[in-house]
């Protein structure tokens, strides 16, 4: 009967959980091209969520390197889409593959940090080949300690990245055919005094864009998105209870565009100020997170023709726990970003995610997701929503197998012309993952 239980558990999971995506599904992660400056700092080690959860049986020892941990693992996965080119009207259903290999690399030291990532997503369509996906990216992130009470941490990524619907920069039917190389470099300080501590950032963004195939031999140029950006942030925190932080940030961005608009017009270069204010949680058995509110500003070089942005913004993540089972997440964010849709000059990206995790065995998560976005193009009655809905079940079957099956639902909905086409799209996904 136990095992009845178990394989009957599993099979209602790859086949009914909820609507889903996995890393290789279209979801709002990675849509903000640029992330934040000052990770949010609330693990005081009060909690442990569904997915962070060591599972002693079942999570790989990876291969000991002198004092370095290495983890390598590599997935493969297939699927189908019912609306392969996201397009509005001409809906053609697709398959795909693909295969992942990463590798992590984690240090065991009793003084100072190093983790260093290298990852690949290489997918293939059958019939589509202009969909074909070559994701990779490597990252290294270290932690100084200078003393007790000073920290550096420095940090470097590069990768390739293929943009999701969530994205509101271009038209809706080019989004899915558009990637960029993006290179971060970040230097992060810390100083902690008593109850205090103080945080100053500084970190470089290059992106770069590729042309986009749109088919029929018509390439589409995207130089006019290639831009940088530089950023100093500090923050100060102040420690009510070992439980409870408050904070103030105060950031100062620069934006560069490397080239004119492809209509001839200047670019978007800009300055923008940004200001949050909050406080970070992590209660026992209950809830952890950041929350923080404040203003953000964007003056553009060119104001006769891009006139200010500033209004409200936010940043929002939130854990809750109602049992050791199960976890209840919430993350919330409201920034200012650049548009290149005809007509327009930038927008506020409001977005909104809630995600549950659930252990119904000790070796069989299930996830399910909600993802809205809602991008607001100042100065018109241009308009985007974007709902993405997903689940998926990961099935441990020892330290070297996983399982997973996603499912997932994504709708695109515009509000005047010059967005591109509405669109929804269904897709199944089921991989398997080997690691060591």
């Amino acid at each position: 009967m136990k095992r009845f239980n178990i394989i009957g558990s599993f099979t209602l999971a790859l086949v009914a959980t909820a609507v889903a995506t996995s890393a290789h599904a279209q979801s709002a992660s990675g849509s903000v091209l640029i992330d934040t400056a000052i990770p949010p700092d609330f693990d005081k080690g009060r909690n442990v969520s569904v997915q962070e959860k060591a599972r002693p049986d079942y999570d790989p020892l990876g291969i000991n390197v002198g004092s370095l941990n290495v983890f390598p693992s590599l997935s493969t996965y297939a699927g189908l889409t019912d609306n392969v080119l996201l397009s509005g009207s001409n809906r053609d259903t697709d398959g795909f593959a693909g295969i992942s290999p990463a590798l992590r690399v984690e240090s065991d030291w009793n003084r100072h940090q190093l983790r260093a990532r290298a990852r690949g997503d290489f997918q293939r369509f059958f019939s589509t080949p202009r969909r074909n996906q070559n994701n990779w990216d490597l990252g290294v992130l270290s932690r100084l300690d200078v003393r007790s009470d000073i920290a550096v941490t420095p940090e470097f990524q590069i990768g390739r990245i293929y943009e999701t619907p969530f994205s509101g920069g271009i038209q809706s039917d080019f989004t899915v055919l558009s990637s960029y190389l993006r290179t971060y470099a970040a230097l992060r300080g810390s100083y902690q005094a008593g109850q205090a501590r103080t945080t100053l950032a500084f970190d470089w963004t290059n992106l770069d864009f590729s042309t986009i195939n749109v088919g029929n031999g018509t390439i589409r140029s995207q130089r006019d998105r290639n831009r940088e950006a530089w950023r100093v942030t500090g923050q100060v925190e102040y420690a009510l209870t070992p439980s409870a932080t408050v904070f103030g940030q105060l950031g100062y961005e620069r934006v560069d565009y490397d080239n004119l608009l492809l209509s001839g017009d200047p670019n978007r270069s800009s300055d923008a100020v940004r200001f949050l204010a909050g406080m970070n949680l992590d209660l026992a058995g209950l809830l952890r997170g950041s929350i923080g509110v404040g203003y953000t500003h964007r003056k553009y070089d060119t104001p006769s023709l891009y006139p200010t942005l500033d209004g409200f913004a936010a940043q929002v993540r939130l854990e809750y726990f109602p049992s050791e089972l199960t976890t209840l997440s919430l993350s919330a964010s409201r920034t200012i970003e650049d548009s290149n849709i005809l007509g327009t000059t930038g927008y506020f990206d409001n977005r909104i995610r809630a995600q549950i995790d659930h252990e119904m065995l000790r070796n069989l998560i299930l996830s399910g997701s909600v993802d809205y976005s809602h991008q607001n193009y100042v100065g018109t009655n241009l308009k985007n929503d974007v709902v993405g809905v997903r689940g998926q079940a990961r099935y441990l079957a020892n330290r070297r197998l996983n399982l997973n099956s996603t499912i997932s639902y994504t709708s695109r909905n515009r509000n005047g012309a010059g967005l591109g086409s509405d669109f929804d799209e269904f897709r199944v996904l089921f991989g398997a993952t080997l690691q060591y």
